[in-house]
C-alpha cells in the first residue's frame, strides 16, 4: 500500500518564505489557493480512505493501526483533515462565496463535503477514517495528531470577532489563536498552519 510519502516533519526543508500580496497567495488569488488546497485535501483523504478500507477488507485493522509507518501516515491524515476543517471555517468567515474577486462557493462546496465524507463516513466491515485516525493517536507520542483533533472539533465554536493585530494564517486569513496547539510556521511571505503550508508544499507546488 503506498501512503502517500509523507515524511515525519509537517513543514520541512522544502518550504520557503516568500513575499506575497495580501489579495494573493504563492501567485495565486486567493479563491483560487483555497480550491486548490481543498482539492489536494479530497484527494489525499480519499487515497487514505482507499488504503483504510484495503485494510479492512484484508483483515488487517489492528495490525496497520499499530504499525509505527502507518500510524505516521495517519497522523499525517488527520493533519490533512484539519486543513479542510480551516478551509471550511474560512469560507464560512467570508461568507462562503466571494474571496480575491472569484467565486470560491461552488468548487469549494463540491471538495471540503466530500473531505468529511471520507473522515466520517464508515463502510460496512470497516470503521470511518477518523476512527483508525484516533486508534493511532492514541498510541503516538507526538502532540500533533491529539491538537488537530481537538481543534477541528473546536473551530465551529470559536469563529467571531477577532482583535486588530491578531495574526492571520496567511493562507486561509483566519487567526492563529484560534488553533494555538498546531503550530504555524514562515510560509510564503507570511505565517502559516504547519498542516496547511506542508499540504501545500507537497501536494499543491510540486
Amino acid at each position: 500500500m503506498d501512503e502517500g510519502g509523507w515524511g515525519e516533519e509537517w513543514a520541512g526543508p522544502s518550504i520557503t518564505a516568500e513575499a506575497s500580496p495580501s489579495e494573493t497567495f504563492a501567485g495565486h488569488d486567493r479563491a483560487t489557493a483555497w480550491c486548490l488546497l481543498a482539492h489536494a485535501a479530497e484527494a489525499e483523504l480519499a487515497r487514505g480512505q482507499r488504503i483504510w478500507l484495503e485494510a479492512c477488507g484484508a483483515g488487517r485493522q489492528a495490525a496497520f493501526c499499530a504499525d509505527p509507518h502507518t500510524r505516521q501516515y495517519l497522523a499525517a491524515l488527520g493533519a490533512v483533515h484539519f486543513v479542510a476543517c480551516v478551509l471550511r471555517a474560512a469560507q464560512r468567515q467570508r461568507g462562503g462565496c466571494v474571496v480575491g474577486g472569484v467565486d470560491d462557493s461552488t468548487t469549494i462546496a463540491e471538495a471540503l463535503p466530500r473531505c468529511e465524507d471520507c473522515w466520517h463516513n464508515g463502510m460496512p466491515g470497516a470503521p470511518a477514517l477518523k476512527s483508525a485516525h484516533a486508534a493511532a493517536a492514541a498510541a503516538e507520542t507526538a502532540a500533533l495528531a491529539a491538537a488537530v483533533s481537538e481543534a477541528c472539533g473546536g473551530l465551529d465554536a470559536k469563529l467571531g470577532d477577532m482583535e486588530e493585530g491578531t495574526p492571520l494564517c496567511a493562507l486561509t486569513l483566519l487567526p492563529l489563536t484560534l488553533c494555538p496547539a498546531v503550530h504555524a510556521v514562515a510560509f510564503e511571505g507570511g505565517l502559516c498552519w504547519a498542516p496547511v503550508a506542508n499540504l501545500w508544499a507537497n501536494r499543491v507546488r510540486q
